[in-house]
């Protein structure tokens, strides 16, 4: 994998807990590439109503828009290589 990421600070913790020494760098936060939302990180929804799992959609949609366009960077370098 070239990414593991984390929605939240306590989940970041156990997979760094987990995770061998070499491969710390994969580990991130998934709101790391959000683009429109500010947030370090996503909120656990389920006790926040309807609009906390909508909060959660459009934060979890905002960070995988951006990761979406980080691997079709990468892509895009490694074609030209």
């Amino acid at each position: 994998y070239d990414y593991i990421l984390a929605m939240d600070w306590e989940n970041l913790a156990l997979l760094q807990r987990m995770c061998p020494r070499g491969l710390q760098h994969k580990l991130q936060l998934l709101m790391r590439f959000a683009t429109e939302f500010e947030a370090a990180t996503i909120n656990d929804p389920y006790h926040g109503g309807p609009q906390g799992f909508e909060q959660a959609l459009d934060y979890i949609e905002d960070a995988c828009n951006g990761l979406m366009e980080v691997v079709r960077r990468r892509a895009t370098m490694v074609a030209a290589a």
